[in-house]
């Protein structure tokens, strides 16, 4: 790694930090289901769920507001494939795309771990 890329990487950590700093109450949002086991991964148009350890390496969708975060599991549906189809059609006796009845919006705190 350059030097250069090195100080891009430290002033964006410093700039993301600094605006942790000035607004101390910032609040995020994740669908998960009503037994906080599975969550929601993916982008806004593939949206699938996703048992938690399977969830390591993707992307979570997170939200600004709980408003933000219940019109995404109400208003658009999700995918669920492998262990988090099979978990969810035994806990809840559920297909692959209606689970409105299920989600819930969970309040999430961000870490940032290193440059």
């Amino acid at each position: 790694m350059q030097l250069s890329e090195v100080y891009r990487r430290a002033a964006d950590y410093h700039l993301v930090m600094s605006e942790i700093e000035r607004n101390k109450k910032m609040d995020f949002w994740v669908i998960m289901d009503k037994t906080k086991k599975v969550i929601a991964v993916g982008s806004p148009r593939n949206r699938e769920l996703r048992v938690l350890e399977e969830a390591k390496n993707v992307r979570v969708m997170i939200y600004g507001s709980k408003a933000k975060a219940e019109s995404g599991f109400k208003d658009s549906g999700f995918y669920a494939f492998g262990k988090a189809a099979s978990y969810l059609q035994e806990t809840y006796g559920l297909g692959r795309r209606n689970f409105e009845d299920i989600c819930i919006a969970v309040p999430a705190k961000l870490v940032i771990d290193g440059l």
